[in-house]
């Protein structure tokens, strides 16, 4: 399997955010017919989240993923949703055992977890679409600024977003 650079991640996400609305459009329609369990995969967990924005970050992520890896693998098979419902329930478990070993003052499972994991630059990327970083600065003097994911939500999109990586990078090693 090839690991989905730093490049092509920072490639796909620069041309992805200057895509018109009209091309941003197309490319919804295509991810449809390419990857329908995917995108219905993300749209149902869109509307679960408290905020626009935060739809729009988990949407936008979860479309940089799925160009990441056809960017990588031209040939990239569609996923079923089966494999989509198996790899979120895998994650919503590891999720768990995570919080079990933070309660129980083990090392940062976190930085575990991505040290192991085998497309680790792309799960950093989805890691840093739920830090808030950009906005941190500007909003520094701001007392009543909101942070940009609430943390419920960031916890939903990592698991969306892991999911969906592992569901892409399982279907190359089938």
């Amino acid at each position: 399997m090839v690991v989905i650079s730093d490049q092509i991640i920072n490639d796909v996400y620069y041309r992805l955010a200057d895509l018109s609305e009209e091309s941003a459009g197309s490319l919804m329609d295509a991810m449809a017919i390419e990857q329908p369990a995917i995108l219905a995969y993300l749209m149902a967990n869109a509307s679960e989240l408290d905020t626009d924005t935060e739809s729009e970050i988990m949407m936008f992520t979860g479309v940089v993923l799925w160009q990441c890896f056809k960017e990588a693998n031209p040939s990239l098979p569609s996923i079923s949703e089966d494999m989509v419902d198996a790899k979120e329930q895998a994650n919503i478990e590891l999720m768990q055992r995570m919080d079990e070993m933070s309660l129980n003052g083990e090392a940062d499972s976190v930085q575990t977890m991505l040290s192991e994991y085998p497309q680790e630059p792309l799960l950093q990327y989805a890691l840093s679409a739920l830090t808030n970083e950009e906005d941190e600065e500007e909003n520094e003097n701001d007392e009543l600024s909101d942070e940009l994911i609430g943390e419920e939500a960031q916890g939903i999109m990592l698991i969306v977003f892991k999911t969906i990586i592992d569901s892409f990078s399982t279907s190359l090693t089938e």
